[in-house]
């Protein structure tokens, strides 16, 4: 039997994600920030043993 890993998410649309922050941040910002919370997700995934079984 093979295992799967699913990532469900919101796009990273600005004023549609992160939108709690937006009394810090522009909302492009909060966008680029989702963006990149993705990425690191992405990247420690590959990099798990999870990835090379």
């Amino acid at each position: 039997m093979q295992a799967a890993v699913v990532l469900m998410s919101r796009a990273p649309i600005p004023g549609k994600t992160k939108t709690r922050l937006e009394s810090h941040l522009k909302k492009e910002e909060c966008a680029e920030l989702h963006k990149a919370f993705l990425k690191d997700i992405n990247a420690k995934f590959l990099n798990s043993n999870f990835a090379h079984k």
